[in-house]
């Protein structure tokens, strides 16, 4: 299967109410007082409109769809477009709708109580509150907002531009196959250093007298699968290094984990092989 039958490219924009505003009065009365542009003391007086509590459930819904997003996709020429695997693509939608649905969930909420926000800031700022800088009800719903695109990914031998010589657009094309390995590459990389991370975040918590939990494990297991789903290039490295872990974890017996320090240690030296196996130089940095 050709490559870009295998994947696509992704992009996510959020869009939300940043709960703060330029206090355009003090920072003109600041920059009078001291001789300053309003400019500088802008800088100084951007004030919070809202208790940061009551937009935390909202940012905390934003941070998780944004985490999704990032640990489900893997990088591409830039921060706003990501690659995404069609064996990947099904699990990514239903994770991205249900954390849509808890975004507006906690949109909702905020809504509700807005008017008792609205009344506590009104309150507490006294002189500094401003009722134009807060948005209506229905503006701050409308202010949130999530949308996802996806786009095909880019065939590079399907390269036809009309005013261009041949040689020029065999130039572009091996330009253009040359960044798109090394951002398979990349890409690779990433998945491959996912591993390692999950392993390291183990083999610490494998460290006598230290407090393990069940979830140090399973999310090994978990990684390894989304790993292969995300191999979107087929890298032989990568499979090998799903291989080596699954090989070396399975049958690891949590409860003994917890419970026998001989057997804990014994899985600890087990991890930290596989750790110098994947890359031994950066093994030596974390340790």
């Amino acid at each position: 299967m050709a490559l870009e039958e295998r994947a696509m490219l992704v992009r996510l924009s959020i869009s939300q109410w940043y709960n703060r505003a330029l206090d355009r009065k003090v920072a003109e009365e600041v920059a009078a007082k001291y001789e300053v542009s309003s400019t500088d003391a802008q800088d100084l007086y951007i004030k919070t409109l809202l208790p940061k509590v009551a937009m935390r459930n909202v940012n905390r819904a934003i941070s998780d769809i944004r985490t999704f997003h990032y640990a489900n996709t893997l990088p591409w020429q830039d921060d706003s477009v990501r690659i995404i695997s069609s064996a990947a693509f099904f699990s990514y939608q239903q994770g991205m709708l249900e954390r849509k649905m808890a975004l507006e969930t906690e949109v909702e909420q905020l809504v509700a109580n807005y008017p008792s926000w609205l009344k506590h800031a009104r309150e507490t700022k006294k002189g500094l509150f401003d009722e134009t800088q807060y948005p209506s009800a229905q503006a701050l719903r409308a202010a949130f907002g999530v949308r996802i695109t996806f786009l095909p990914f880019p065939h590079v031998d399907d390269f036809r531009v009309q005013g261009l010589s041949e040689e020029q657009i065999a130039d572009i094309k091996a330009q253009t196959k040359a960044e798109l390995t090394a951002t398979l590459s990349q890409a690779s990389q990433n998945l491959i250093d996912r591993i390692y991370e999950r392993l390291y975040t183990l083999y610490q918590a494998l460290e006598p007298e230290k407090v393990f939990r069940d979830n140090t494990v399973t999310s090994i297991q978990e990684t390894i699968e989304l790993v292969e789903k995300l191999n979107i290039a087929d890298d032989e490295r990568v499979n090998l290094t799903c291989d080596a872990v699954r090989t070396e974890m399975t049958g690891t017996m949590i409860s003994l984990l917890r419970s026998d320090p001989t057997y804990r240690l014994r899985v600890r030296a087990q991890v930290a092989e596989l750790l110098n196996t994947i890359n031994p130089n950066y093994k030596d940095s974390k340790q």
